[in-house]
């Protein structure tokens, strides 16, 4: 279950005011017409209560990290404007309607999105206008930020360019722990994988460091947890972390502790 306090809002573009009700009627109608880009938040929501200002979202599973998986994805849309569209989840539209502190200004479909600050907005931004430049490649982007075309790049991919571009004198790099990882994943149902030794003795055994400085220019924490630092007090600093500055022979000797045998060629071999 989840409790939210609404606070007054209005659309910048219809007048009008964002209410409890529309909150509601978003999480409902997002659930009835199964959108697909929010399929994993709907699948959660079991149903949605309305009191004066609180509304409460009772989930069908309990999710502990509810505030980044959950209640940051997903839009406000008004109920008087959605309520009548068929088919929404295929529908084009081509004016947005907003509740945020920027409203929508043009859209040149392929090439760029115009928005210009709401002033009356209970949360003004302190900049008039906002443009995000679809650009395909990323050597194009750092080419721009480099000359000062560009203010920002938002996101950007971890990689050599970025490793590179982050020295120039222009161009700062602000970073945090994310939500996202890069795991390997084994398929319990093969031979050997379905014992735990030998997952265990894998996950020693890969060079998480080497991986991080050659592939991804050690911009990342090595992982151990899947309810990562990012999450707050939902991540659990205790869980074991499986990687000792030894891994390979860490593996080897959990293998054999489990009863599996070396040959004079280093080849393992199972259990007699």
């Amino acid at each position: 279950m989840c409790d939210t306090r609404s606070g007054r809002a209005t659309s910048g573009t219809t007048g009008e005011d964002v209410t409890p009700a529309d909150v509601k009627f978003t999480l409902e109608y997002i659930k009835e017409n199964q959108i697909p880009l929010y399929s994993t938040q709907w699948e959660l929501i079991d149903s949605v209560e309305v009191d004066s200002q609180d509304v409460t979202v009772n989930f069908n599973s309990n999710l502990g990290p509810v505030h980044t998986t959950f209640s940051n994805q997903i839009p406000i849309v008004p109920q008087h404007i959605w309520q009548d569209r068929e088919d929404p989840a295929n529908m084009s539209n081509p004016e947005p309607v907003g509740s945020g502190p920027l409203q929508y200004d043009y859209w040149d479909q392929g090439s760029e999105l115009g928005l210009v600050s709401y002033d009356d907005h209970f949360n003004p931004v302190n900049f008039d206008r906002r443009i995000w430049r679809i650009i395909p490649e990323a050597s194009t982007v750092w080419s721009l930020l480099n000359e000062g075309e560009l203010n920002y790049l938002p996101f950007s991919r971890i990689g050599r360019q970025l490793s590179q571009n982050q020295q120039n004198d222009q161009i700062s790099v602000q970073s945090m722990a994310g939500d996202g990882w890069w795991h390997i994943s084994q398929n319990t149902r093969m031979d050997g994988l379905g014992d735990k030794a030998v997952r265990q003795a894998i996950v020693n055994a890969v060079p998480k460091q080497a991986v991080n400085d050659q592939l991804l220019y050690g911009f990342a924490e090595q992982g151990y947890n899947l309810i990562g630092e990012s999450f707050g007090s939902y991540s659990n600093p205790d869980v074991p972390a499986y990687q000792p500055e030894n891994g390979v022979e860490a593996a080897r000797s959990v293998l054999e502790d489990a009863g599996y045998v070396f040959d004079e060629d280093g080849m393992v071999h199972f259990p007699g």
